[in-house]
């Protein structure tokens, strides 16, 4: 009996919902997601760290902001991590993407936030990077 009930338990933790949101470097697998982020760094995108995402960073997670869903992203530059960051909002039901970076200290809004959006960037910002910027 013991060894059905933790069969079963086996079997069904994956149908739990249970699934880990993406690495921001796994979702640069993704064609439409990096579209529209290599669209929305623009001449930013010959910067190595930002073009892979593939700095120091956790799972993406899912946040509401302005009656929508989002995946928050957030990244930084190998060993530069406290002067050159970035966090993004994209939403995979419509593919908008919003980010704000900072490079050397100075900050940048990308893909001409709404006051709102920019408002949820910079409070994601500083939960993740400090309130520096």
């Amino acid at each position: 009996m013991k060894r059905f009930l933790i069969f079963l338990t086996l079997c069904l933790i994956p149908t739990l919902g249970i699934a880990e949101e993406p690495y921001p470097w796994e979702l640069m697998k993704n064609r439409k997601f990096r579209e529209h982020y290599n669209a929305l760094l623009g001449k930013k995108i010959g910067e190595k760290w930002l073009a892979t995402l593939s700095g120091p960073a956790e799972p993406a997670k899912k946040v509401t902001i302005v009656d929508g869903d989002y995946l928050f992203i957030h990244s930084c530059k190998p060993h530069d991590c406290d002067t050159h960051n970035i966090v993004i909002i994209y939403s995979p039901a419509s593919y908008s993407m919003y980010a704000k970076l900072v490079e050397e200290g100075t900050p940048s809004k990308l893909g001409n936030p709404s006051t709102e959006m920019s408002a949820a960037l910079d409070k994601l910002y500083d939960e993740e990077f400090g309130t520096n910027n």
